[in-house]
């Protein structure tokens, strides 16, 4: 075989193996827009981030952060960026927030082991906003017993 030919069972073993990487690659990318959509049909209003620990990835000693915020038209958006010590006493990175849908394959998969703790977040959130309308609506239930407002509005 020449020299400037590949070797055939190779060339067809990569080949394969880069066909599998991008299917598996748009399989991942697929997920987080689903896990996105998913996030946007909950009700409330909630942004929370979480992050890495700073020893984690190869970043040059910055951590990843990963933000959920509630986008227009009810959608929400899964974001990310990589912020050393001085931004996180500021808690905004200095290059912005990027779509993690648009991230490379190497960053989505370090996103995908803060999943688990972003959903910490917005279950500590979702608890303490549930607090907060149960201590309104007892309020207002005193309210009205007290001033005698009767009825209720029906949407």
């Amino acid at each position: 075989m020449s020299p400037d030919f590949p070797d055939i069972p190779l060339a067809r073993a990569i080949e394969h193996n880069a066909e599998r990487y991008k299917q598996l690659a748009t399989r991942l990318s697929d997920n987080i827009v689903g896990f996105q959509n998913w996030l946007s049909c909950l009700p409330g209003h909630f942004n929370e981030r979480t992050s890495a620990n700073a020893d984690e990835g190869n970043h040059k000693r910055k951590r990843l952060v990963l933000s959920v915020i509630s986008a227009g038209g009810g959608k929400r958006q899964l974001n990310y960026a990589f912020i050393d010590e001085k931004e996180s006493a500021t808690g905004e990175p200095k290059g912005g927030w990027m779509p993690l849908t648009g991230a490379s394959v190497e960053i989505k998969r370090e996103a995908i082991a803060l999943f688990p703790a972003l959903l910490r977040r917005i279950l500590m959130r979702q608890r303490l906003e549930v607090e907060r309308l149960e201590s309104a609506t007892e309020a207002f239930d005193r309210f009205a017993e007290r001033f005698g407002v009767t009825g209720t509005v029906s949407a």
